[in-house]
């Protein structure tokens, strides 16, 4: 494990923009983001960032290919290979939540080849959480305040200094560049590093008791209860960092365009809207099923864990209150 004084930061991304972007947390107007460094030191109090690995991996919009001509002369081109890029400062369950989205776009017999470029091109170094926000709810869910997956490096924030781990080889090559600001970290420093923030204190959220759902809750009434206060806003799977349902749409202008791919959303009324007319999930009791069935039942039935990291997002941002923590709540109580 090496050792980085936090008053080494700065000089440590400027070696690594020498050959990418770098991209760190920082305050706007308030509020902490991911966003790409522009000098100084990156913001050190915040829980999670306002936004994910997911905006940056896999953005809200995105292009994936030109087009230009008519039938007889039409040429299409894609868009140019995405910068390689270093994201510091990621909290563990975005990078848990990145590793879960990776399993939908890049395993089986049909690859996302846009997010498998773009995930290729990034170096993902998280640091692990001192303490959990009042709405965080990870481990609950499968993951930890220092859990390494999905990260190529972890650091453990203690003092005055933060701990790098080298989790795959990527992070392996991305400290050697450092070698410069780091120094090698003894054995007790670095127990009490992990000792540090792998005993964060859980908050009350933690507690709960998520066991395994099954298809039972498809026809349980609870669902028409709780779509009464649903918006379809769709907020809750905009800032979700393991959320992954997109559309695809044409910008035309004469005989050029772009082929682009957007956030879509199954709170959307639209969203699974067929030919004639014909929606299978035309209300909010049919849509709030969907969104709470699939992350805590069918993605299980596929990939053998939840489709949610505790990350708690939801929870700040639902207008209404029907969110995760909520949903799960009330679905113990009832079953």
């Amino acid at each position: 494990m090496m050792k980085l004084r936090f008053s080494e930061i700065p000089g440590m991304f400027e070696i690594l923009a020498e050959t990418a972007e770098v991209y760190a947390p920082a305050d706007e107007d308030g509020r902490v983001r991911l966003t790409k460094w522009q000098g100084g030191q990156p913001a050190q109090d915040y829980i999670n960032p306002g936004n994910s690995l997911k905006d940056l991996l896999y953005p809200q919009t995105e292009e994936l290919a030109r087009f230009e001509g008519g039938y007889e002369d039409l040429s299409i081109s894609e868009p140019t290979v995405p910068p390689d890029r270093v994201i510091f400062g990621a909290r563990p369950c975005d990078a848990l939540a990145l590793a879960r989205v990776a399993r939908v776009f890049t395993e089986g017999d049909f690859t996302d080849e846009r997010f498998s470029k773009q995930r290729e091109a990034a170096t993902v170094i998280t640091v692990a959480c001192e303490q959990s926000g009042p709405d965080c709810f990870c481990t609950a869910m499968g993951g930890s305040p220092a859990g390494t997956r999905g990260s190529d490096v972890v650091g453990y924030p203690l003092d005055d200094s933060l701990y790098l781990e080298a989790v795959t080889e990527r992070g392996v090559e991305v400290l050697s560049q450092l070698e410069d600001h780091l120094e090698e970290a003894s054995d007790e420093e670095a127990g009490r590093a992990r000792a540090h923030c792998g005993s964060t204190e859980a908050s009350a959220a933690d507690d709960l008791p998520v066991r395994e759902f099954g298809e039972d809750l498809f026809d349980h009434p609870l669902w028409a209860h709780l779509s009464e206060r649903c918006l379809s806003c769709g907020v809750c799977g905009y800032v979700c960092p393991s959320c992954y349902c997109f559309a695809i749409f044409d910008a035309v202008r004469g005989t050029c365009g772009k082929r682009m791919r957007g956030w879509d959303s199954c709170q959307f009324e639209d969203f699974s809207l067929m030919a004639a007319d014909h929606n299978p999930r035309p209300t909010p009791v049919e849509r709030v099923r969907q969104r709470f069935m699939h992350k805590l039942v069918y993605f299980p039935e596929s990939y053998e864990e939840f489709q949610c990291v505790g990350c708690g997002r939801c929870v700040t941002k639902c207008p209404v209150g029907l969110h995760m923590l909520a949903v799960i709540t009330d679905l113990e109580e009832v079953i």
